[in-house]
């Protein structure tokens, strides 16, 4: 249970800056042609639904509260 405790927070800590490519094609296009680095977004999710554990309406906060029930 420890374990599986421990893999959860790790949901948070090792995805809280996670980056995806911009959905844009014409910033995409730009920057491909400038050969520059594709740009990216923040999304919802992981500024505001992942985490970090104890902060509500989080899914690590939920998954803890099941493993504490379990």
């Amino acid at each position: 249970m420890l374990a599986l405790k421990q893999l959860n927070l790790n949901i948070y800590t090792d995805n809280q800056n996670s980056r995806v490519t911009s959905p844009n094609p014409t910033t995409v296009a730009s920057a491909i042609a400038g050969n520059n680095p594709l740009p990216t977004v923040s999304t919802l999710f992981v500024t505001q639904g992942l985490g970090p554990n104890g902060t509500a309406n989080t899914m690590t906060t939920d998954i803890d509260a099941g493993i504490a029930v379990t």
